[in-house]
């Protein structure tokens, strides 16, 4: 019976630790996640950037925000990346867009 309780108790112990942990966001991707959210608004509102998103990571070495995707022109890519320096964000973001003119694959 000892063995049990003993069980709960490191479960409970674990999940608290998850728990909390999840609740730490570091300062750097507490300021991200606005300016995350006001690229996610542009990108909604431009059909030329369906296929991008924004992500914030609490960890990391990279900086706390993600965008990757693709876009079908080098303008396309350019417009997008003029839109989010727009915004002046202060914290580094990792940039993963590609362009990718026939997102098929298939012959043209």
């Amino acid at each position: 019976m000892t063995r049990f309780f003993t069980g709960l108790v490191v479960i409970a112990v674990v999940c608290l630790g998850v728990w909390l942990h999840h609740g730490c966001i570091t300062p750097q991707a507490r300021i991200g996640r606005v300016y995350a959210e006001q690229l996610a608004q542009i990108l909604r509102s431009d059909t030329r950037f369906t296929n991008v998103e924004v992500r914030v990571w609490e960890l990391g070495s990279k900086g706390p925000l993600y965008v990757h995707g693709w876009v079908r022109s080098e303008s396309d890519a350019r417009e997008l990346r003029r839109s989010f320096d727009a915004l002046g964000c202060p914290v580094p973001a990792t940039w993963e867009v590609r362009v990718d003119p026939n997102p098929t694959g298939g012959l043209r």
